[in-house]
């Protein structure tokens, strides 16, 4: 072997780590483009923090998106259930049809905040894709 190292099935990693662009500083960062028969991958560098902050917004937009349907829609459920089925004694359930829309916009910012979270996601990933454009073949 060329540089001494060799994959599993014996063949050189010249070809693979040493590719053309691989390792090389360019004024938009580091970059590894790994060449493999007829497939030309192009791998963008990922710090670790950076990782752990895009898996925390995932939870985050996941568990308040999920909390947020849960009370909406249930409020929303029960709100209309009780509008059809005691209209007629209306005044008796002013106070529940109260807590119904109180936790139906409550559910609302929750939603609300896992959305955001999911766009500062979005927005992250975009970052790291505008720092490091694709190179030109």
């Amino acid at each position: 072997m060329a540089n001494g190292k060799a994959t599993r099935d014996g063949r050189s990693q010249e070809g693979l780590s040493g590719a053309a662009g691989a390792g090389k500083n360019t004024p938009d960062g580091a970059r590894h483009i790994a060449h493999y028969h007829d497939q030309h991958e192009d791998y963008v560098p990922v710090s670790r923090p950076l990782l752990q902050e895009l898996s925390t917004f995932g939870w985050l937009q996941e568990g308040a998106g999920g909390a947020g349907m849960f009370f909406f829609s249930g409020a929303f459920w029960l709100l209309v259930t009780m509008l059809f089925e005691h209209s007629d004694e209306f005044g008796k359930y002013i106070p529940w049809l109260l807590l119904c829309v109180v936790s139906m916009i409550f559910g609302g910012v929750l939603i609300w905040v896992g959305y955001r979270h999911f766009q500062l996601k979005q927005n992250r990933i975009q970052d790291i894709f505008r720092d490091n454009p694709p190179e030109a073949n």
